[in-house]
């Protein structure tokens, strides 16, 4: 509950410091209970807050402390989404090579969940990327 509450505050109304505050509470009782799914949602949430406030070593521990949790949970399409959001911060440190090998990485376990549409929306954002590139 108090993981949705953050995303209230963080998704709809934008406000990320009042959503950390909840993001943090869930993500401490959802790892004092083993809830590693539960952890990795609030942990990433945590990141995009730090992401938002343009704190970028703090979101990395976070995406990097989520992906983690992720394969440690055999969450494999919440890890190819882990991905996802350690190419966004990627490109807010202006590296977008690297933002590109993390979304071919979450491309390959997406396509080997043969989750097509998801396959399909990050070839878009490759070539988006690569169009902002060249």
């Amino acid at each position: 509950s108090l993981f949705h509450i953050g995303l209230v505050y963080d998704v709809i109304r934008k406000d990320y410091e009042t959503a950390a505050e909840y993001h943090e509470q869930a993500y401490q009782l959802a790892i004092d209970h083993e809830a590693l799914v539960v952890a990795s949602y609030a942990v990433r949430h945590l990141g995009f807050a730090h992401l938002a406030a343009g704190e970028l070593a703090a979101a990395e521990r976070h995406f990097e402390t989520s992906l983690a949790l992720r394969e440690t949970a055999v969450f494999v399409p919440g890890a190819a989404f882990a991905w996802v959001a350690l190419a966004q911060l990627e490109m807010a440190k202006e590296n977008p090579a690297c933002a590109a090998d993390h979304l071919r990485q979450a491309r390959a376990i997406l396509q080997r969940l043969d989750a097509a549409p998801r396959v399909a929306w990050l070839d878009g954002l490759l070539a988006a990327l690569q169009k902002e590139v060249a």
